[in-house]
């Protein structure tokens, strides 16, 4: 599924089910990455969701998948204000 596709089909999911699919993503991609034989990287990275005046920041991994890692980043960008920043 293309991140425009995804951007459709979570506009109209209920906040409930976004996230049990991305909490399922996230299964799906621990299980690629055992069955792989690659190791998981430990370290973590600053995005940017926000400006420069407010960062909202969040970390990700490292070792993501680039794909992945766009598809996580448009979800997270799109649904920045749902989460509560300190």
């Amino acid at each position: 599924m293309d991140i425009l596709r995804l951007a459709e089909h979570f506009k109209s999911t209920p906040l409930s089910d976004r996230i049990q699919e991305v909490v399922r993503a996230e299964d799906n991609f621990q299980k690629e990455l055992q069955h792989s034989g690659r190791v998981k990287e430990s370290g973590v990275e600053d995005l940017i969701l926000g400006t420069a005046d407010d960062p909202k920041i969040v970390k990700i991994g490292t070792g993501l998948p680039m794909a992945f890692k766009e598809k996580l980043t448009a979800i997270l960008q799109e649904y920045k204000d749902v989460f509560a920043w300190s």
